[in-house]
């Protein structure tokens, strides 16, 4: 009983959940991608506080977290399914499911990363990751090359990166006498952003190099020519490179759209080495929080495991 009102227990909320026609029929969500009918009754207010959460780091008040907690059936994938499409001009939306293992945290929540940020999202005519580098090497050159404009197609460039930021590619893919010093004016700047993260953005640019960059940022082991050819040094194999990844991601994203982080079935931590597995995902959450800039993390759980 509190002010004068009796709580259900959680059993109680279940079985007064099972006495309720299910509003979705028979579909069941089970990733933010599929294509579902919205219903807009379930989980509405927790949409909404969500939504104004994210509101407040969109407005650069610092990075937020948000915990929700419901038990199985309780809509839970279906309100992340809303939220990515509410968000979907607006934000970076990464989906991370299924951690397991507590020593590769960072590396799986790399390369969930750029799993989401290769989906197509409504309305948009380029992928997310696209997005995110090109805007990054579009700020870049314009910064190193504005005011210092030799000739009318110079002037046209840096317009041209100024009102479409995806012109960048196709700056770098030409290779003009103006790659190489703006190329120098990206790897020595911006020392908030790794030194690798940035000779991978460059590299991005190119079509035919960009599955390798893929490949790299997922943690895959490429050989010393294909790393030569990327102009980097080493791959992500480490945690402390998958971090410092992360990190230089969110400064990259800086400016642009948050990064909204969103983790689910987190019970599978439990799955796979019971509480031990709690400790680092809290460190992961901490560091997150407090290092990566410009970003909102979305934990959804049961109950039951998250009181445990």
């Amino acid at each position: 009983m509190k002010g004068g009102v009796a709580l259900l227990s959680d059993q109680e909320y279940l079985q007064s959940l099972r006495s309720i026609p299910c509003p979705f029929g028979d579909i069941i969500v089970r990733n933010p991608w599929q294509h579902v009918a919205d219903a807009q009754s379930v989980n509405c207010k927790v949409t909404k506080d969500i939504v104004a959460v994210f509101e407040q780091v969109e407005k650069g008040f610092g990075q937020r977290s948000v915990l929700v907690r419901g038990v199985a059936g309780s809509g839970k994938t279906h309100t992340i399914n809303r939220l990515r499409r509410k968000l979907a001009d607006s934000a970076f939306f990464v989906f991370i499911t299924k951690l397991g293992g507590a020593q590769k945290m960072y590396g799986h929540v790399l390369s969930q990363l750029v799993l989401s940020l290769r989906q197509a999202v409504e309305g948009e005519e380029h992928l997310p990751l696209d997005m995110l580098f090109a805007g990054f090497l579009a700020d870049s050159a314009v910064n190193a090359l504005e005011g210092k404009e030799e000739s009318m197609k110079e002037r046209l460039t840096v317009s041209s990166m100024k009102s479409s930021p995806m012109s960048a590619f196709t700056f770098f893919q030409n290779g003009n006498k103006s790659v190489d010093a703006v190329t120098r004016h990206i790897l020595l700047g911006s020392p908030e952003i790794d030194r690798q993260l940035k000779a991978a953005a460059i590299a991005y640019a190119n079509p035919e190099q960009r599955p390798a960059v893929i490949d790299w940022l997922q943690g895959e082991q490429l050989d010393e020519d294909e790393l030569r050819n990327l102009g980097l040094r080493r791959s992500i194999h480490e945690e402390d490179s998958a971090e410092r990844t992360l990190r230089s991601l969110g400064a990259m994203a800086k400016g642009r759209r948050p990064i909204v982080f969103v983790f689910d079935q987190i019970e599978h931590l439990m799955d796979a080495s019971a509480h031990r597995a709690f400790g680092p995902f809290g460190n992961l959450l901490s560091t997150m929080r407090n290092f990566v800039a410009n970003q909102l993390c979305i934990v959804f759980t049961l109950p039951d495991y998250w009181d445990t």
